[in-house]
């Protein structure tokens, strides 16, 4: 069974930056929050990348997605318990909830949803040579169009409960996002919730965010 920012801003900005600033927090406003333009703008053309650590720059971009996947995130499918860890580049968003009473009761359900750098999960080449070699019962059942690219993951069963995933590309080709699905057998089948239709929320939600 399952167990359980750097926001820098420089003074001395040139006159092209800082109308590039502009421009970004005209098209982000009323999307995001005053401290996550700030952010965002760091990070894309405020402050050149060696001003901060590797490990900042991911912890910081991973941390714009705190703006979508909210404690609330789900809160039409059930009441969840939400967890955030960061792990190297990876942003990982932990949504539980559980038998009973707080947390010592059965996991009943969790949505696990860890964000990285394009690339990092889902090369885009391994994906082109799966995608061309599927029939197409197997490209409309494993490769669903959401993102850029997405692929289903091979789901695994249990006495406990089922496991199920995708992986995705966000449309602006920036971020990697895996979904991964638990339901306990115990649990009260919700048959409209499956990872695809998590992920494709997500997606959405990042488009109407930040693009």
């Amino acid at each position: 069974m399952l167990q359980q920012s750097t926001i820098v801003a420089s003074s001395n900005l040139t006159q092209d930056n800082a109308r590039a600033y502009c421009r970004l927090r005209k098209k982000l406003r009323g999307c995001v929050t005053r401290s996550a333009i700030f952010l965002i703008a760091s990070l894309i053309v405020l402050i050149p990348l060696d001003s901060m650590s590797a490990t900042d720059q991911a912890s910081a971009a991973m941390q714009t997605w705190d703006q979508i996947l909210t404690d609330d995130c789900f809160e039409d499918v059930a009441e969840f318990k939400r967890t955030i860890r960061q792990e190297g580049n990876e942003r990982i968003y932990m949504y539980s909830t559980f038998a009973g009473d707080g947390v010592d009761g059965e996991l009943l359900m969790s949505i696990v949803v860890a964000v990285g750098p394009a690339g990092k999960r889902l090369d885009p080449e391994a994906w082109k040579k799966a995608f061309s070699a599927a029939s197409d019962i197997e490209k409309a059942r494993e490769f669903p169009k959401i993102g850029t690219r997405a692929q289903m993951q091979a789901p695994t069963f249990s006495p406990d409960g089922a496991l199920s995933g995708i992986l995705f590309t966000t449309s602006d080709e920036l971020f990697d996002v895996l979904v991964s699905l638990y339901e306990a057998s115990s649990a009260a089948p919700r048959g409209s919730l499956t990872a695809e239709n998590v992920a494709r929320r997500i997606e959405r939600a990042y488009r109407a965010t930040f693009q």
